[in-house]
């Protein structure tokens, strides 16, 4: 793809991200919370009733999203850029399968699958989407539209749900199928509310710079940053794949009162994140304008917006699991609070610097919100848990 298809793909693949975080409405960190107590305590029916009432909320809720994001693609179709409407459609197609892949995502978490809740998504679908788009590429005599990329992007997603289906079929503990299911949707919907706010504020932090690149510069402007993010993101690979192992038992040990076991818990994941940070950083900052030039020569202008964007994504591994300590030790108001303090300021920072310094101004505003937050989040559980989530014990 050249760097306007890629902008427009990563656009539009940006706005399906965001959307499902709003769509899924919590559930799937519901249920990471939910489960390992129903099973602890053969809650048999509470558990099975959370799995379906989850279930139906995302179909619900990212549905209705879908079609009324189509609709408004359709309203403003003429006004579009070739080819966006398309890429777009496709992507809101993608709105409810996304939504069941975190479900699924978040069941397994819960029974502490960590390869499987893992491997669908980090393995199958970036294996599907490039395969796809190379036999696309092959196809159309060496070139790919923004559309067909999007297409080879949903059947991607389509087998990314049908692995992670799998997956949690067998995970499924026997118990559940022999009793009613019990839903209590009041006292669910009251815990997943924090959560979905969070999982919007945290989406609008990361990708409130992208939208804006592509709204206010341009496509071309937008495809340079797409590609920035995904390499600045490698940084955040371990930091991202120990929360996926540390939650529930962040839980487990809070509510079980084992703090010391916690306190170390909690120092030696942000070690462990903030060491593979430091490596991925230091790779990058050498390497970043030949791997920024893979995608193409127009990319390598995004050189120091990456290594902005790499800064702030090593302050955030050295904070640690600071925002899953909030989350599962009960103080998930508060946490929602300060990240849509930080959701707000990123929106002003990328509307003021995005126009005057371009790019720079969106990697600075992202930065700056992400240091903010972590710094706010760190103070707030050393005071009221008595817990140093960074990589440093003082």
């Amino acid at each position: 793809m050249g760097v306007t298809d890629y902008g427009i793909y990563i656009y539009a693949y940006t706005w399906a991200k965001m959307l499902v975080l709003v769509g899924r409405m919590g559930a799937d960190k519901g249920l990471i919370r939910f489960m390992p107590e129903y099973r602890s305590h053969e809650q048999w029916g509470r558990f099975r009733g959370a799995l379906r009432f989850g279930i139906r909320t995302v179909l619900i809720s990212c549905t209705g999203l879908a079609l009324t994001g189509a609709s408004v693609v359709w309203l403003l179709y003429d006004t579009m850029p070739a080819s966006q409407p398309e890429t777009l459609y496709w992507a809101l197609a993608m709105l409810p399968i996304l939504g069941l892949i975190q479900l699924w995502k978040g069941a397994l978490q819960a029974f502490k699958r960590i390869a499987q809740a893992l491997s669908p998504e980090l393995l199958v679908k970036h294996l599907m989407v490039g395969g796809g788009s190379l036999v696309l590429y092959t196809i159309m005599g060496g070139t790919l539209t923004a559309p067909y990329a999007m297409g080879a992007t949903f059947v991607a997603v389509l087998v990314t749900l049908g692995t992670g289906g799998v997956f949690l079929w067998r995970a499924l503990p026997a118990e559940m199928w022999k009793v009613e299911s019990r839903e209590t949707p009041k006292y669910w919907l009251r815990s997943m509310l924090p959560m979905m706010i969070i999982a919007g504020a945290n989406i609008t932090m990361k990708r409130t710079d992208l939208i804006m690149a592509g709204a206010l510069l341009g496509p071309d402007e937008a495809g340079i940053y797409g590609a920035v993010l995904r390499i600045s993101e490698l940084a955040h690979f371990g930091l991202q794949s120990i929360n996926s192992i540390a939650a529930p038992l962040i839980a487990e040990l809070y509510h079980s009162g084992r703090h010391g076991e916690l306190q170390y818990l909690t120092t030696w994941a942000a070690r462990g994140a903030f060491a593979v940070a430091i490596a991925i950083t230091g790779g990058l900052f050498l390497l970043g304008p030949f791997v920024l030039g893979l995608f193409g020569a127009e990319f390598e202008s995004g050189y120091i917006p990456l290594l902005i964007l790499l800064v702030g994504q090593l302050l955030n591994s050295f904070a640690g699991v600071v925002g899953f300590v909030m989350m599962m030790t009960g103080h998930q108001h508060q946490s929602m609070r300060i990240l849509v303090v930080a959701a707000v300021a990123n929106v002003l920072l990328n509307a003021t610097l995005i126009p005057t310094l371009g790019l720079i101004g969106g990697a600075i505003s992202t930065s700056t919100t992400l240091l903010f937050w972590n710094i706010w989040m760190v103070f707030y559980v050393r005071r009221e848990i008595n817990i140093n989530t960074t990589a440093v014990r003082v």
